[in-house]
């Protein structure tokens, strides 16, 4: 019986996001981001609820367009 072990990671990619859909990840992040702040994360792909999961980093690059925003998040969860 083997069980995995370790942390498992996710990178969400996202572009043309609206200035107010940027404020939203930020206010989440600045709320959880740290070693203690975990949430919830559902992955549509496997159809899974994780919990316990953690921001790693964000990246908001540099806007082309104002109505073109991009933004890089890496999500962790230690198993």
């Amino acid at each position: 019986n083997v069980q995995p072990c370790g942390a498992r990671r996710w990178t969400l990619e996202y572009e043309g996001l609206s200035a107010a859909e940027i404020r939203q990840l930020m206010a989440h992040y600045n709320l959880m981001r740290g070693s203690s702040g975990t949430f919830n994360f559902y992955h549509r792909r496997d159809a899974v609820t994780y919990s316990g999961v953690r921001y790693v980093s964000m990246t908001i690059p540099q806007r082309q367009r104002a109505w073109n925003n991009a933004a890089s998040i890496v999500l962790e969860k230690l198993q």
